[in-house]
């Protein structure tokens, strides 16, 4: 659950994010960068 949401910061179940996000119904994938500022690209969600 989000608890907390301010600019460039998240509190979700009791854990701080700093970096973009992605949120699955069952899990965070914290360590996701888009290659271009704003922008999403197809590039940057092949992984997932």
């Amino acid at each position: 659950m989000i608890e907390n949401y301010s600019f460039g910061q998240m509190l979700i179940n009791g854990k701080k994010y700093n970096s973009d996000l992605i949120i699955f119904k069952d899990r965070i994938y914290g360590s996701w960068w888009r290659k271009e500022g704003h922008n999403l690209c197809i590039d940057d969600i092949k992984e997932i």
